[in-house]
């Protein structure tokens, strides 16, 4: 077999001619290659690149003012306390909370304003609106991360999908010419 290094090839028979050398290809001419397209629409480059860059800027915002809301330190209440009483124009206190001359505290249920009781709730109401409102921060921030994004990364597609074309339109052209259509 030929091709195979150590055997011979097998013997030609009588009255035929030698195997000619192949003739070299015919010469053609060399493939086009996509010619130099100037960018054009400038201004919209700039307009995809700026969208961009806001996109970057938004997310990077909203995830570290999402976070300073979400970890700022709580606010305290300073203890209020119930006004002190002064006598009426009867002599006595005149207060709903007297009784035969007794004056009792005023308080609320719920441990008094600077108790742990209302006060406690207070804290855990503003914890929880805290880490809502940067939680929801974030999530604006990354639904408009993801908008600008788009819009600024549409622009930019556009504008390369026009400039290929254009770019096929000139070798097509440059085809045509060659073999004599156009």
């Amino acid at each position: 077999m030929q091709g195979q290094p150590g055997r011979m090839p097998p013997p030609r028979p009588a009255g035929v001619p030698p195997p000619q050398p192949m003739a070299p290809p015919p010469m053609h001419q060399p493939p086009l290659a996509l010619p130099h397209v100037p960018k054009r629409f400038t201004t919209l480059r700039v307009v995809g690149v700026i969208c961009i860059g806001s996109a970057w800027i938004t997310l990077i915002g909203s995830i570290a003012f999402g976070l300073l809301v979400m970890l700022a330190p709580t606010p305290t209440l300073p203890p209020i306390s119930a006004p002190a009483a002064s006598p009426g124009p009867t002599g006595g206190y005149g207060g709903l909370f007297e009784d035969e001359g007794i004056d009792y505290p005023v308080t609320d249920p719920l441990g008094g304003l600077g108790g742990s009781g209302t006060a406690g709730l207070y804290r855990s109401m503003i914890r929880v609106a805290r880490a809502t409102t940067g939680l929801l921060l974030m999530a604006s921030g990354l639904l408009g991360f993801i908008l600008l994004m788009a819009v600024g990364q549409a622009i930019l597609v556009l504008l390369e999908v026009e400039q290929t074309t254009r770019a096929q339109g000139m070798v097509i052209a440059a085809m045509q010419r060659r073999m004599g259509i156009g």
